[in-house]
């Protein structure tokens, strides 16, 4: 038989925050889609259940204003801003992982991005925007 719990909003808040402190030590850092997916959208044991990504919200906005973590927004050497969070005693391998989240961010940005975002950055037709190659 299975049980399930009622929890406050208060209680989901304070697992959300004790899993992204977790998952900052186990990551380094992380963007917030990656957050999200892998606190609120993973599959995990039967009958667990996962924080909402809006208790995700509060509780890393709490750590944030409390200083536990940091969100860095740095702009990739393609030109797009990606923020990434990670502990607030940062380490080089956190800077390390940061980095690498951001140019995984930016790449998938630059992949997803819609025809009219596609612009020649070299060559004769610089500036010009590309159709889609069907």
């Amino acid at each position: 038989m299975l049980v399930v719990v009622s929890l406050s909003a208060e209680q989901w808040r304070s697992i959300a925050a004790e899993k992204v402190l977790s998952l900052l030590v186990e990551e380094g850092a992380v963007t917030k889609p990656e957050m999200e997916a892998k606190l609120s959208e993973a599959p995990q044991h039967p009958g667990l259940r996962r924080p909402e990504p809006h208790h995700l919200t509060m509780a890393r906005n709490r750590l944030l204003q409390a200083g536990e973590i940091v969100s860095q927004r740095n702009t990739t050497r393609g030109g797009r801003a990606v923020t990434t969070f990670s502990l607030a005693a940062g380490t080089k391998q956190a800077d390390r992982a940061a980095a690498r989240k951001r140019l995984l961010r930016s790449r998938y940005l630059s992949w997803s991005a819609s025809p009219s975002e596609w612009v020649a950055s070299c060559g004769p037709h610089q500036g010009v925007v590309t159709p889609p190659q069907r």
